[in-house]
């Protein structure tokens, strides 16, 4: 038995688990490091950035993130996803750390944008990573494991910020400070403890790498593990094509899904970092009051944290498809409740609410992704998906930051509760055309196993 049809039906041992909070911990960095400029802007100094201006900074590091997924990602799949990810790490730690010296608007942009390099690189590939040390029942729970660092990272930045700027007097270089160290704990980590991708060795098919998955199968207490057993390579491609680069996410077999899952995953990111990067800014003007600003923007965040976690409970059940399109059907009504009243009790519960939905179904959009793409190709294809999709994150909060000056709050949040409308529908039909796919790779699996039982190979975790 290949060593991946043993970790997706053997029991999750502790060392599946540690890999999958080290991508909690990578991924909890990166929510932070994208929603500290969210409370970070109310605070900056008189003449520090206009308007206009504060837009470019709430999209520099998903500028960053866009460039940094498209581009960096498919050297996953050359150099390891491992080597690759302490990489990323390693920058987003630089660039929280210089960005809270940067003396002018333009400087900390430039910032902004390396931070988002490394942001886009760990987003994509620590998904990747988690799902393939992952069983197939317990995929979708571990990516909702992963993503609510980022929902949790998001929270903290939002919480710390109410605490530290009571504390330090609204010294804003503080919220990047302590992104820099929690993002450098998780570059250590990742150092130390994080394994090389089982899926990535299988498909390297070379002595080292074999020794390596034999060393991590004893670690995991996988038995019958053949080193020799070849990957599964879908779409006619061989290992071959995808060495020579003759294979991309946008090849005959795979360019209708990725189009599909770049659309929808685009016009749901986009919603929501409008929400999670103007909502302080616009309920302190509506308020005029920046800690009500802050309590409403920290509330969306909570409510991410607890959409990460009813998403893992649903994913158990439900494909992760079918939990995308119904957290949208939440996130459209949260966020046209919210539109209509926009302070008081109703508001808060609906910012709740719209963090909750919007955040389980960007989690999973992202759980959907990998398994939809052979192992050869699936750095390059979330890379591509999660890349091309930031243009809607980068344009929302630029253009909002110049439609302020001509379209109310109200009129903007109308418009987002549109954009979660329309993923809700792509997703929907993406649900229709692939949960035969997901229901297949569940029973072929499941086959093999048995099938070797009968044959008197052990079972892994027996």
């Amino acid at each position: 038995m290949n060593v991946v049809t043993a970790v997706q039906h053997s029991r999750m041992s502790i060392w599946q688990y540690v890999v999958v909070g080290i991508c909690f911990l990578g991924n909890m960095a990166d929510g932070f490091e994208l929603a500290v400029i969210g409370f970070a802007l109310p605070r900056l100094p008189d003449g520090y950035a206009t308007t206009g201006e504060k837009g470019w900074l709430a999209s520099g590091a998903l500028i960053g993130m866009g460039i940094g997924a498209m581009f960096l990602t498919k050297y996953a799949d050359t150099y390891g996803r491992r080597r690759v990810l302490i990489a990323a790490s390693a920058t987003s730690t630089v660039g929280m750390t210089l960005s809270a010296m940067a003396p002018n608007v333009w400087t900390m942009f430039g910032l902004r944008v390396l931070t988002g390099l490394g942001v886009g690189v760990i987003g994509a590939l620590t998904i990747i990573v988690a799902q393939e040390y992952s069983s197939l029942k317990n995929r979708n729970m571990s990516t909702a494991m992963t993503t609510i660092g980022y929902a949790t990272g998001a929270f903290l930045a939002g919480s710390l910020g109410l605490v530290l700027f009571e504390a330090l007097g609204g010294a804003w270089q503080s919220l990047f400070v302590t992104g820099a160290v929690i993002s450098l704990i998780g570059t250590v980590a990742m150092f130390f403890l994080l394994p090389e991708s089982l899926e990535y060795l299988m498909a390297r098919n070379d002595e080292k790498s074999r020794a390596e998955i034999m060393r991590i199968a004893a670690r995991l207490n996988l038995a019958g593990v053949d080193p020799y057993a070849k990957p599964v390579i879908s779409g006619g491609a061989t290992t071959a094509d995808a060495g020579a680069g003759k294979v991309t996410p946008f090849s005959k077999p795979y360019r209708s899904t990725t189009l599909k899952m770049t659309f929808g995953f685009t016009m749901v990111i986009a919603a929501y970092y409008f929400v999670t990067n103007w909502t302080p800014q616009l309920i302190t003007d509506a308020t005029g009051d920046e800690q009500t600003g802050t309590l409403v923007g920290t509330m969306v965040t909570f409510g991410a944290v607890i959409g990460a976690v009813v998403f893992g409970i649903l994913g158990m059940k439900l494909f992760s498809t079918h939990v995308a399109w119904i957290m949208l059907l939440v996130a459209v009504i949260a966020q046209l409740t919210f539109a209509l009243t926009m302070e008081g009790t109703v508001a808060i519960v609906a910012a709740g609410l719209l963090g909750l939905g919007g955040f389980a179904a960007m989690s999973s959009y992202m759980a959907s992704a990998p398994p939809l793409f052979p192992a050869f190709l699936r750095g390059r294809a979330v890379g591509a998906i999660v890349g091309l999709s930031r243009t809607g994150s980068i344009i929302t909060p630029i253009a909002a930051g110049y439609l302020l000056s001509y379209v109310s709050g109200f009129t903007l949040y109308v418009g987002a509760s549109m954009l979660f409308a329309i993923s809700g529908v792509t997703i929907f039909l993406i649900w229709r055309s692939t949960r035969d796919q997901f229901a297949k790779e569940r029973d072929s699996g499941a086959a093999v196993v048995a099938g070797e039982r009968l044959a008197g190979v052990a079972s892994p975790g027996e």
